[in-house]
C-alpha cells in the first residue's frame, strides 16, 4: 500500500502512473529487444514518458519502427537499460528488493543511457548517487578501480570526471603505492600533467614593505613593515621616518625591528 501512495505522489507531477504494465504482457504492442533479453512494452507509454521512443516510434514517427512489433536496441548496457524501462512505467529505475543502489557501476550505466534517452534530470542524479558511493570506499585498491573503469567511458556527463579527479587528489599519496595506479598515470598523460599542476606550490603575489629609521643623529633604531601604524623608536619615542620601499615574498613580510 505504501508504494501506491508513493507512485500516486510522482504520478501528479510527472504522469500517470503505469506501474502495473511493467513487464506484462497486457495490451503490448511491441517487444523490445536488447543484448541477450527482450521485454514486451507498450509504445504509447514509451512514447508518452520519452521523446525518443516519441520520435522512434509514436504516431508522427516516420521511422519504420513505428509500424515494427518488435524494435531492437543496440549499444546499451541491458541492466541499465532495464532500469530506464522501470523509471518510464514505475517512477523507480531501483527496484526495492535489488541492491543495485550500491553499486557504482550500475549509476554509471544507467548515467549514461538516461542520457542517451532524453532523461537528463535521472542521468545526473545515477552521477550523484555514483559520487556519494565511491565517496566511501577506503581501499586503495577498489578506489583506483573506480578511476581506472571510469577513466574508459566518453560519454559520461563532466561532473563525474571532476568527482574521480577530487578522488585522486584526496586519495593521492594511497593511490600512488599502487603499481596499477602508477601504470595508469603513465599512459594517461592528460591526467597527470593535471595532477601536476595541482599539486605546484601556490606562487604568492610579492608584498611591498617599507623601511623605517628614527631621524634622531647617530640613533640606529630602524623597522622594516608594510605600514608604520603606532611604531616609535624605542630611545627617542619619535616617529621614524621612511627611508625606502621594496617588494619581498609574502612569507617574509613580517614587521621587523633592528
Amino acid at each position: 500500500m505504501a508504494r501506491s501512495k508513493l507512485n500516486s505522489k510522482k504520478a501528479s507531477s510527472s504522469g500517470m502512473d503505469m506501474s502495473e504494465y511493467f513487464k506484462q504482457d497486457a495490451l503490448s504492442d511491441v517487444t523490445l529487444k536488447y543484448s541477450d533479453q527482450e521485454m514486451k512494452c507498450h509504445k504509447i507509454i514509451l512514447a508518452t514518458r520519452s521523446e525518443y521512443f516519441r520520435k522512434l516510434c509514436g504516431p508522427n514517427s516516420q521511422f519504420a519502427e513505428a509500424t515494427q512489433a518488435v524494435i531492437e536496441l543496440k549499444d546499451d548496457d541491458p541492466t541499465a537499460l532495464e532500469a530506464l524501462l522501470r523509471h518510464i512505467y514505475t517512477f523507480d529505475y531501483i527496484d526495492d528488493q535489488e541492491k543495485r543502489k550500491d553499486d557504482w557501476m550500475f549509476h554509471i550505466h544507467y548515467s549514461i543511457v538516461a542520457r542517451k534517452y532524453g532523461f537528463t534530470t535521472e542521468s545526473y542524479g545515477a552521477i550523484t548517487a555514483f559520487g556519494k558511493i565511491v565517496k566511501t570506499i577506503e581501499a586503495p585498491v577498489l578506489l583506483c578501480k573506480v578511476i581506472t573503469t571510469v577513466a574508459r567511458f566518453e560519454d559520461l556527463p563532466t561532473r563525474a570526471g571532476l568527482m574521480v579527479s577530487d578522488l585522486m587528489l584526496s586519495r593521492l599519496h594511497t593511490l600512488l603505492d599502487l603499481e596499477e595506479f602508477r601504470s595508469y598515470l603513465h599512459t594517461n598523460e592528460g591526467t597527470l600533467w593535471k595532477l601536476m599542476k595541482q599539486l605546484e606550490p601556490v606562487k604568492l603575489e610579492p608584498v611591498r614593505v617599507n623601511l623605517y629609521r628614527c631621524a634622531e643623529p647617530g640613533c640606529r633604531y630602524m623597522v622594516r613593515a608594510e605600514h608604520l601604524g603606532g611604531l616609535l623608536c624605542s630611545s627617542h619615542f619619535t616617529k621614524p621616518k621612511l627611508v625606502f620601499s621594496c617588494m619581498v615574498d609574502d612569507e617574509e613580510a613580517d614587521t621587523m625591528v633592528y
